[in-house]
């Protein structure tokens, strides 16, 4: 339960040829044959006016008047009128007054941030959980902790340091400096008795003993006086996480200001020692430390090694008591090395070349801009400097002011040091914020570095088989890291009276029934164990498209040979699953991506109803693909699918991987897979409702002059299976979707336009918010769809009840058998379906936890969803069983997956709108906002009208599935 504010990082979409299989790793994905990859995603309750599960700032609150045909916006070429529903709504919306406005980015400030915590409340849970579905006994990566200070107090003190010299990873070892040269205020505490963050906060278990409660003195570190300043902020009563999670008092179902600093200060305290000893990593939900590897780390290529370690935070729990989450954690690290070596490893060269390319050396300067690294050239003396950029000339040809005059850095290294540089033709680092020119090879990379930008592809691939282990093997692993962190033994830990039970909590969970699926011709199949085979019993796709008018444009002369061939086993599968597929009308060549636009242009000018152009790259490409959908998507407007040369021949052979590019091929012309019978629907669709699902996507770290891009799909059919998406550009790492209303208004019309209907209901699924920005986006994005809601009636009488859902995959919860019957695979996982909504959930707020997929690599993640608003009062275990309906219709592939379909595709569709930014953000803005920031200076602004019409789906393809 990290409650402090979180910074997402971009998360990854892994997506290698002829599969659409869920890894179920702690680093899993889809995967899919199509080329493209990706990355870079503490609870408060309510007591409500009119029920407990509503907020009264968003809630429906009082009685509406009698509703009037509305009409939609002027924007629509025909004037659509909502028709009057059957069954009328309760109440009327209260808007609160406006804290910010919703078609704004900018950032929240601290005092606005404090009046939507203090606002807005979340729903309790409706009953006391599911009762659907078979039982089955589980554990969860969860350990109670026991917290009985001397005291009922912990004293929370402001730490200022006054140095800029002290980088931030060195001020701890100073502050233990501090602590010794000023032991005598530290008495009443004792040795172990206070924690330090890092930063700013320090916890003490007595007031130390000084005249005031600000403290001023000095140490010495480093040569240097600096001076601190201790200023008491804080008592922090203990107490008030025990009557929190006991149900007591006023705090009931509200997690209070206090009871979040009691938390606070009770992960700083556990992580106090650890920090001191290891390289120590905030993340979205919690720390991970990471000690010094033991044996030969696991080299992922690009001079980076695979570091294991171990994660812990405190949690909620409905058991009366704080709960420790530990689980095990891998990063990249860069290898301590010379930067010679480690530029070789980034160019994947033997021996550099005396003459590199302007390519390499922009490779070379992205790979070292940020590194921390330390001068071997002065013997006896170690200093640190971060690389602020590289110089644009050698090493022989940079000159600066000597004391005799103008001298080059090969000549002063020469003669000052008696260097003869090996490699004069590279650049020379610019170091420190001084700017010291130094020679690449008399640099080394300095030590415990994490790496902190975007893995490529194989790096990736080889980090998540490294990671993914079996359930068995990965709960053996926790256990050994409980073991070596040793909590009972942490002195610190002691001193603040808190201990940890051994065992980890054992709790009952239910495994849902999955629902029946529909194929054409009325043929039905169960799923078994989260999959199902449509290859073998003459399953046809519940509504074939019918593909008449199509290309192929081969930039793989290898492949052109193997094309026909291709075709023909193609069609013949196609026949198979009641799709026709004609002859293309033409199979084109083009040896350069310069001619994708040429090619395309003249394919929808012979044939203008062209449905569909099928890509044959030689190789997963991302820059190729970005070329292709760019082109495609927005500026001809035609449907594509790229297929790599080596998936096409894999298609050839393996039934499987043909039926999952056709799977695709079918949604994008216009078809239906599959479809849930009206029978086994949830009642939620028994009446018209509306699907959303929401991302917000942000860049990698070092991805300068990138956007944010935020997107919401909704559904047009009573299943869900058909969606329609809006995407928009916005400032970089704003967590809310800054444009809900006007991508609201899109989807509400298009629902309008498709069905006659308006949406009785909305239901939103949530991705890509942490636990302490659940008010934030709330706030904003439910007034937001509120706005859109009354603004489409003329009278504001359109007020559909709305549900909320956050769906969260970026956690550390992880749950095993405990019998051996119930694993599933090799990897030994809980079954598809397993819902759990007790022990581990929040003490009253609605939550669960779904693993609605199977795993099957490493070790299954469960999706956490956290209601955070319900006007349609859904019960546990309506909610529950229509989320995991929603993880059986994803149309990429023949397996249940691990979050609600429409959450998916709107993750799809904020990556797709990141590759039409791609290459022009690559050559337009990166170098030059890289230029401004080695400089010191601001990032230049976002030209987000400019962004968004970039990224502006042409009208050919905005209402079809472009996306999958």
């Amino acid at each position: 339960m990290d409650v402090s504010r979180h910074h997402s990082t971009a998360s990854f979409d892994e997506q290698i040829a002829g599969h659409a299989a869920e890894l179920g790793g702690s680093l899993g994905k889809l995967v899919s044959d199509e080329t493209s990859s990706g990355s870079g995603s503490s609870s408060e309750t309510s007591s409500p006016l009119d029920s407990p599960r509503h907020s009264p700032s968003l809630s429906i609150v009082s009685t509406p008047s009698p509703r009037k045909a509305g009409i939609y916006d002027s924007d629509e070429t025909d004037a659509l009128n909502f028709t009057d529903f059957s069954k009328p709504m309760n109440g009327k919306l209260t808007l609160p007054t406006r804290i910010n406005n919703p078609d704004s980015v900018d950032k929240y400030t601290p005092a606005m941030k404090k009046r939507v915590k203090d606002e807005i409340e979340l729903p309790l849970r409706p009953d006391d959980g599911g009762t659907k579905g078979r039982a089955i006994s589980l554990k969860a990566n969860v350990f109670p902790l026991v917290v009985k200070p001397k005291t009922p107090y912990i004293y929370h003190y402001d730490v200022e340091i006054a140095s800029e010299r002290i980088k931030k990873d060195e001020k701890r070892a100073f502050f233990l400096d501090f602590c010794k040269a000023n032991r005598m205020i530290f008495k009443t505490a004792g040795r172990y008795g206070f924690a330090y963050d890092g930063e700013k906060n320090m916890y003490t278990i007595a007031k130390l003993d000084t005249p005031q409660k600000r403290f001023v003195s000095k140490a010495t570190f480093k040569g240097e006086t600096v001076k601190v300043c201790l200023t008491q902020v804080g008592e922090l009563n203990v107490n008030a996480l025990n009557d929190f999670l006991e149900g007591k008092g006023r705090d009931f179902g509200e997690m209070s200001s206090d009871v979040i600093d009691v938390v606070n200060a009770l992960n700083i305290v556990l992580r106090n020692q650890p920090s001191n000893k290891y390289v120590s990593v905030r993340g979205v939900s919690g720390a991970a430390f990471f000690p010094d590897p033991k044996s030969e780390p696991l080299a992922l290529g690009g001079g980076l090694e695979l570091w294991p370690g171990y994660h812990q935070s405190i949690r909620h729990s409905q058991v009366w008591k704080p709960l420790l989450n530990f689980d095990v954690a891998n990063t990249a690290f860069y290898t301590e090395q010379n930067m010679i070596d480690f530029i070789k490893d980034t160019l994947r060269q033997s021996q550099l070349r005396p003459n590199l390319s302007k390519h390499e050396l922009m490779k070379i300067e992205k790979a070292v801009k940020g590194l921390k690294i330390e001068p071997i050239h002065r013997q006896g003396v170690v200093r640190r400097y971060k690389i602020m950029g590289l110089s644009r000339t050698s090493a022989r040809d940079t000159y600066f002011d000597g004391e005799n005059g103008r001298i080059s850095v090969d000549q002063y290294f020469r003669e000052k040091y008696n260097i003869s540089l090996r490699y004069p033709c590279l650049p020379v680092a610019k170091c420190g914020g001084k700017g010291a020119l130094l020679p690449l090879e008399v640099l080394k990379i300095a030590p415990r570095q994490r790496y902190q930008k975007k893995l490529g592809d194989q790096q990736l691939a080889t980090l998540i088989r490294s990671a993914a282990k079996p359930a068995n093997e990965r709960q053996k692993e926790i256990e050994n890291w409980v073991q070596k962190a040793a909590i009972n033994e942490d002195p610190v830990a002691k001193a603040f009276g808190i201990s940890m039970e051994r065992d980890m909590v054992n709790l009952k969970g239910r495994v849902l029934e999955p629902p029946q699926l529909e194929y054409g011709d009325k043929m039905y199949v169960k799923p078994n164990k989260g999959a199902w085979d449509i290859s073998r019993g003459n399953y046809q796709f519940k509504k074939s498209g019918s593909l008449d008018s199509w290309a192929i444009i081969s930039l793989d002369d290898r492949s052109r040979h193997a094309i026909k061939d291709f075709v023909g086993e193609m069609q013949h599968h196609a026949r198979g699953l009641g799709f026709h597929i004609s002859h293309p009308k033409k199979a084109y060549e083009a040896y350069r991506t310069a001619d994708i636009f040429h090619k395309l242009d003249e394919i929808v000018e012979t044939w203008p109803d062209v449905q569909l152009v099928l890509f044959i790259v030689p190789r997963k490409d991302s820059l190729t693909y970005a070329d292709v959908k760019r082109i495609a998507d927005t500026e001809i407007g035609v449907m594509t699918q790229v297929l790599c040369a080596q998936t096409m021949q894999k298609a050839m052979k393996q039934g499987s991987t043909m039926v999952n590019l056709l799977l695709k091929i079918n949604t994008k012309v216009g078809g239906q897979n599959v479809s849930i019978p009206s029978k086994m629907r949830s009642p939620i669709m028994n009446e018209p409702v509306i699907v959303l699902g929401a991302d917000v996507t942000h860049p990698a770290a070092g991805e300068f002059g990138r956007p944010s891009i935020a997107a919401i799909v909704g559904s047009m059919d009573p299943v869900p299976s058909k969606f329609i998406a809006t995407v928009s550009v916005q400032e970089r790492r704003v967590e809310y979707i800054a444009d809900t209303k006007n991508m609201i208004k899109k989807l509400l019309k298009k629902f309008y336009s498709k069905n006659k209907k308006k949406p009785q209901k909305i239901i939103m699924y949530r991705d890509g918010v942490g636990e302490g920005q659940f008010k934030l986006v709330l706030a904003h994005e439910m007034r937001a769809i509120r706005e859109a809601c009354l603004e489409l009636e003329k009278d504001g009488g359109y007020t559909p009840g709305i549900t909320f859902v956050c769906v969260q995959k970026r956690h550390h919860m992880r749950l095993f058998c405990n019998d051996r019957n119930d694993m599933v695979g090799k990897s030994n996982n809980i079954p598809a379906g397993t819902v759990v909504d007790t022990n581990i959930c929040h003490p009253s707020q609605y939550d669960f936890y779904l693993c609605s997929h199977a795993g099957i690599q490493g070790t299954s993640r469960p999706t956490h969803y956290h209601v955070l608003h319900d006007d349609n009062d859904y019960k546990s275990d309506v909610l529950q069983n229509f989320t995991y309906q929603l993880c059986h219709t994803y149309v990429r592939c023949t397996r249940s997956v691990s979050i609600p379909a429409p959450t998916y595709y709107s993750h799809l569709v904020a990556f797709r709108a990141r590759y039409h930014l791609q290459s022009v953000v690559d050559n337009d803005s990166e170098s030059s906002y890289a230029g401004s920031y080695s400089r010191g200076g601001p990032p230049p602004a976002l030209d987000l009208h400019k962004l968004d019409q970039m990224i502006t789906v042409r009208s050919e393809l905005a209402s079809l599935m472009y996306f999958v």
